[in-house]
C-alpha cells in the first residue's frame, strides 16, 4: 500500500518509500520501463495544474519550484495538497536552502510559503555544514532531503573533493537526507559516482534530455538512455519535454528493460 502520511512519519528510510511507491507502478501500462513523473513546472498556476492534471496518475513524486509561480496565492498549496492525498503521490520542493541554520529554518518553516508544512523533500547545499541539516529538520518528523553534490551546470565549483565531503555529510545523517543530486556526462561516469553514494541514499541525475547537449546559459544534458544505463535512480529530465509536450512520444521512444528505473522531473 502508499504510505499513509502517519508512515512516513515513522523512523523509516525515505529512499526505501521512494522505491516502495515506483514499485505500484503499472507497468502493464507503461510497459517499456517502470516511469514515474515526479513533475515540477510552470510559472503560473494554471499552467502548472494543466501538466498536473495530465501527469498526476503517472507521479510519484511531485517537484515543485514554488518561488518561480508569478501568481502564487494561499490557495495553491490546499489544491496541491488535494491532487497529492487524491493521487498519492509525495512532494519535493527544489528550494537548494544553502544558508545557517538559523537563516534556514525561518525559510523553511515560516515566511510566505511554510514550505515545511507541505514538502516531504528539499534540497540542501552543503556549503554551510552539517549544522544547515539541523537547523532545517531538528525537531521535526517526516521530512527529509537530497543534497547537492555534483550540479550539471558548465564550471561549477563541485569537485570531487567537495563531493566526497558531501556525501560524508548525508551519510552521518540517513535520518534526513534520502540521497544526493549529481550529474554524470557518460553511463561510466555515472556508475562511477553511484558507487560512491552511501548504502541506502539515492542518486538523482540532473540535466537530462532525449540527447545530449548544452544551451546558451551553461546547462550540460546528458542523454537519458546515458543516464539509465549508468544506474541513476532517479532522473531528472529537462525542460525541453515540457516545451515540446512529448510526454507520449518520450516514453515510446524509450526501449529499455522494466526492471530498469527512470523517475522524470520535467522542468519549466
Amino acid at each position: 500500500m502508499v504510505p499513509t502520511k502517519a508512515e512516513r512519519n515513522r523512523p523509516k528510510p525515505f529512499s526505501e518509500i521512494i522505491l516502495n511507491l515506483v514499485s505500484l507502478l503499472d507497468l502493464n501500462r507503461i510497459k517499456t520501463i517502470a516511469i514515474g513523473f515526479i513533475l515540477g513546472c510552470g510559472q503560473s498556476k494554471r499552467f502548472f495544474f494543466r501538466i498536473l492534471e495530465q501527469t498526476a496518475e503517472q507521479i510519484v513524486m511531485l517537484k515543485t519550484h514554488i518561488d518561480i509561480l508569478s501568481d502564487y496565492d494561499e490557495g495553491f498549496v490546499p489544491k496541491l495538497l488535494d491532487y497529492a492525498q487524491k493521487y498519492e503521490f509525495m512532494i519535493f520542493e527544489d528550494r537548494k536552502f544553502a544558508d545557517i541554520g538559523n537563516t534556514v529554518r525561518k525559510q523553511y518553516r515560516g515566511g510566505i510559503y511554510k514550505i515545511a508544512d507541505w514538502s516531504d523533500f528539499v534540497t540542501v547545499h552543503a556549503t554551510p555544514g552539517a549544522g544547515i541539516l539541523q537547523g532545517l529538520f531538528g525537531g521535526l518528523q517526516g521530512k527529509s532531503s537530497f543534497l547537492l553534490a555534483k550540479m550539471s551546470s558548465k564550471g561549477n565549483l563541485m569537485n570531487d573533493n567537495y563531493m566526497r565531503k558531501v556525501f560524508e555529510i548525508g551519510k552521518n545523517h540517513p535520518e534526513v537526507v534520502s540521497g544526493y543530486i549529481v550529474h554524470g556526462h557518460t553511463a561510466d561516469e555515472i556508475r562511477r559516482l553511484k558507487n560512491k553514494i552511501p548504502v541506502g541514499q539515492l542518486l538523482l541525475m540532473p540535466g537530462v534530455k532525449l540527447e545530449s547537449g548544452t544551451d546558451a546559459m551553461g546547462q550540460q544534458y546528458t542523454g537519458v538512455k546515458e543516464a539509465i544505463r549508468g544506474g541513476a535512480d532517479l532522473i531528472i529530465v529537462g525542460r525541453g519535454i515540457i516545451q515540446r509536450m512529448i510526454l507520449q512520444q518520450w516514453r515510446k521512444s524509450i526501449r529499455m528493460p522494466v526492471s530498469s528505473l527512470a523517475i522524470l522531473m520535467i522542468n519549466d
